[in-house]
């Protein structure tokens, strides 16, 4: 979640992104991605717009003020938070949750953190 590319998208707006990009390992560095996959940049606007649209990240310990259909939005939710997906720790202490079919990428990912 570097900052420099992803200024901005939290964290449930980077797992939702990459979510929706399948071909996209969620493990390759940013620019590589960017470079690759110019949809991303796309998805970085359209995601957070529609999130917005339906009453922001009403996630965890956050609830939105305002009258909202928070069951529209948690529809629109598909991998944050989801039990079935993957998830780990990423360097911040943010849970990084990505499509259980890149958990060969994660322990490599791992593996080059050590």
């Amino acid at each position: 979640m570097n900052q420099k590319y992803f200024n901005g998208i939290g964290n449930y707006l980077r797992a939702e992104i990459l979510y929706r990009l399948p071909e996209v390992n969620p493990f390759m560095d940013a620019r590589e991605v960017i470079d690759n996959c110019p949809k991303v940049l796309e998805l970085c606007t359209t995601i957070p717009r529609k999130a917005y649209s339906l009453g922001g990240g009403q996630l965890k310990d956050w609830e939105n003020p305002w009258q909202s259909d928070k069951e529209k939005f948690e529809r629109f939710i598909k991998c944050y938070n989801n039990k079935n997906m993957g998830h780990i720790m990423d360097k911040n202490g943010r849970r990084f949750w990505f499509d259980p079919k890149w958990n060969i990428q994660m322990l490599e990912y791992i593996s080059k953190q050590k």
